[in-house]
């Protein structure tokens, strides 16, 4: 069912309510509040009857000979259909009733109260809970390139800086040991993109020159409230502010300026760890089987003993390896022999049982935010 071309004034109220919010983000799929359902209009109707497999349907347009292509799904199942769409690699906006219909007069007001990315989701419905959720954002430089990393679900920002005398090779390695699920790259850099892709799944997002900071070092000292960037590690980095600014500037795109919780920054280097290529974690089904791509095949899930989503989250760091050793409580991770006398007689404590049965009806602190 093609979207016929008709002038905005012809159109409903509604179409036009539609129309002039996907006009503000046309590289985003706008699913708007109607009633008991989110309705999509136009091309994106029949993006997500497709994707989703529903009815697409029209809306009767005085003076077109063609109904206005429509799809929608209840409200009450929308974070399935979301999960859906967003698996796919497509961004949502969602766009809610800010008022109440009944005491309305006239259009009920509407506006996007969230735009759901591949690596900016919060929502736990969405989101494995052991497992970190990131977005990524690079940028090629030289002498050096920078790589920024968050989990805005927990708050999470780290950076580094990544020699770039070897061509992009390192960089890319680093990004397909991360696994993230949404990668932003700034626009001009079209070879970085395209190794990316061709290296990990990742969702690549390219970002337009006029949505970058004009002063990446600025714009992190603005949010962190701090006058120097030297107590984050990071007072000397030139592309790893820009990765990082790139990626703070795109988490407070999609969830619309509520990044508050994002209150400090960490540094760490890629040298710390030890490097598997993506062939190399494939084939030992670290964190998921060879054969179907499922988590719960890896060795990461057969090892897992956690019981908390926090828990979950650390034990998965060690297995893509992630983090350096100087992160968290480096003596007992590069040498952990101190306290494992004191973990096996944890193994045969009484109290370690009722340890358990509080940390199953624990809350997930790392995501608990103002």
């Amino acid at each position: 069912m093609p979207t016929p071309v008709i002038p905005i004034e012809k159109l409903t109220p509604m179409l036009r309510q539609y129309v002039e919010l996907k006009a503000e983000r046309p590289d985003v799929i706008l699913l708007m509040r109607v009633g008991d359902f989110y309705e999509a209009y136009g091309d994106d109707a029949e993006t997500i009857a497709g994707v989703l497999n529903i009815t697409l349907t029209g809306r009767e347009v005085q003076g077109a000979s063609e109904k206005y292509p429509m799809a929608g799904v209840p409200h009450h199942a929308m974070d399935r259909f979301l999960a859906r769409l967003v698996k796919r690699g497509y961004k949502v906006a969602v766009c809610d009733q800010v008022e109440d219909p009944k005491q309305a007069k006239g259009l009920v007001k509407r506006r996007v109260t969230r735009v759901v990315t591949p690596g900016t989701l919060v929502e736990d419905s969405l989101l494995d809970a052991k497992t970190n959720n990131y977005c990524v954002a690079a940028v090629w430089g030289e002498p050096v390139s920078g790589v920024s990393v968050a989990d805005v679900s927990t708050g999470e920002f780290l950076v580094t800086e990544i020699p770039s005398g070897s061509g992009m090779d390192k960089i890319v390695e680093e990004i397909g040991r991360l696994c993230p699920s949404e990668c932003l790259v700034p626009e001009g850099m079209d070879e970085l993109a395209n190794a990316i892709r061709a290296y990990c799944p990742a969702t690549i997002t390219r970002m337009a020159k006029r949505e970058l900071p004009r002063d990446s070092r600025t714009a992190l000292l603005d949010h962190f409230g701090t006058t120097t960037l030297r107590g984050f590690g990071c007072d000397e980095y030139s592309a790893g502010l820009d990765a990082a600014s790139a990626l703070l500037v795109y988490l407070k795109q999609t969830h619309l300026g509520a990044v508050g919780h994002i209150r400090t920054m960490a540094t760490y280097s890629t040298g710390d760890a030890m490097v598997l290529d993506a062939a190399a974690r494939r084939n030992l089904e670290l964190t998921s089987g060879l054969a179907d791509g499922s988590k719960s095949k890896s060795l990461l899930t057969v090892l897992d003993a956690t019981q908390t989503p926090m828990g979950g989250r650390l034990s998965s760091e060690g297995f893509r390896p992630r983090l350096p050793w100087g992160m968290g409580v480096p003596a007992l991770k590069k040498d952990p022999s101190p306290i494992l006398p004191v973990l096996e007689n944890l193994k045969n404590d009484p109290a370690e049982t009722v340890r358990r049965s509080v940390a199953n009806n624990l809350n997930d602190i790392s995501k608990e935010h103002p």
